[in-house]
């Protein structure tokens, strides 16, 4: 049996072990988090090496990419530097396949069950140079897209509506941000945990798709969430009850 595991710098409260066949071959896999401990996780990864097939690199990325080019978090390279003999993977390319089929299957979906498109729907993207791939996909897909880059990762009442100044901010600040502890650009530990703050609400309330992060998402929700589409991952059993319950559905 193959062993898979992902030790991420997030929440001890989202670990979980699960098995599965993939091509025939039984996979075990499991989360262990750090709760924000960086020191902890290089740790993990030193210990497991070699003992365990596959590494997956959680809460964090080994860096960013936007159009073609790449930004590196001077943090996570003491992870890859970490690791010398199993395999490890950050979802990097993955997740860009993953997001536009997700749009794609969104689209399908609500032309044939809705009778309606997503072509013009306002529609909120929480970050859009960490999931560059995510927010093409909105575009391309006709979606009316805010990305709120400067409110969610800097806290700055200014929302972006193009692409290609995303792709401006990018080369102007990730150079930097890149540079600077992890969790001061993303919550981590038992900052993960604590209960939504609901702030940028006018966003949220106009628009009808919001996606990115889940953790992004409902670090600032409101309350009522009633009638939208949530497009999002890494969500727990109880992040979706959160959203079934507050009290609209996900």
């Amino acid at each position: 049996m193959k062993k898979i595991i992902s030790i991420s710098v997030g929440s001890s409260a989202r670990d979980h072990t699960t098995r599965h066949t993939f091509l025939g071959q039984e996979c075990e896999i499991s989360r262990r988090g750090t709760n924000g401990d960086f020191k902890k996780a290089i740790e993990l990864y030193k210990e497991l090496d070699g003992k365990v097939d596959a590494f997956g690199i959680g809460g964090v990325e080994f860096f960013l990419q936007v159009e073609d080019k790449k930004y590196y978090f001077r943090d996570v390279k003491r992870i890859r530097n970490a690791i010398k003999i199993s395999k490890a993977g950050d979802g990097n390319g993955v997740k860009g396949l993953l997001e536009r089929r997700a749009f794609d299957y969104l689209e399908k979906y609500l032309n044939e069950k809705e009778g309606r498109s997503l072509k013009g729907l306002p529609a909120l993207k929480t970050t859009v140079v960490e999931r560059y791939s995510m927010g093409k996909a909105m575009v391309d897909s006709g979606l009316d897209v805010t990305f709120g880059d400067f409110m969610f990762a800097l806290g700055l009442p200014i929302a972006i509506k193009k692409l290609s100044t995303a792709r401006l901010v990018a080369a102007t600040l990730l150079p930097v941000v890149t540079q600077v502890p992890f969790s001061w650009l993303y919550p981590l530990g038992s900052e993960q945990d604590k209960p939504p703050q609901p702030k940028w609400t006018k966003y949220y309330q106009q628009s009808q798709v919001i996606a990115g992060d889940f953790l992004q998402i409902r670090q600032y929700m409101p309350d009522d969430l009633t009638g939208k589409i949530i497009v999002t991952n890494t969500t727990t059993t109880k992040n979706v009850e959160e959203l079934a319950c507050s009290p609209s559905p996900p």
